[in-house]
């Protein structure tokens, strides 16, 4: 008997993961923006980092903005 109250708490706890799915979908758009403002800030520093080499950095960084978007 102790086992098959068990199932039925199981089923209990599928239901309330399909309600969190939801609420995690939106915390991944917030982190998403979040990590553009980082990206940002990155390129600020290796700009000062390499001036010399401005435009050649500047291409490869937009192709790994074009692969990871």
């Amino acid at each position: 008997m102790v086992k098959k109250k068990k199932k039925k708490k199981k089923k209990k706890k599928k239901k309330k993961k399909k309600k969190k799915k939801k609420k995690k979908k939106k915390k991944k758009k917030k982190k998403k923006k979040k990590k553009k403002k980082k990206k940002k800030k990155k390129k600020k520093k290796k700009k000062k980092k390499k001036k010399k080499k401005k435009k050649k950095k500047k291409e490869e960084e937009e192709e790994e903005e074009e692969e990871s978007s």
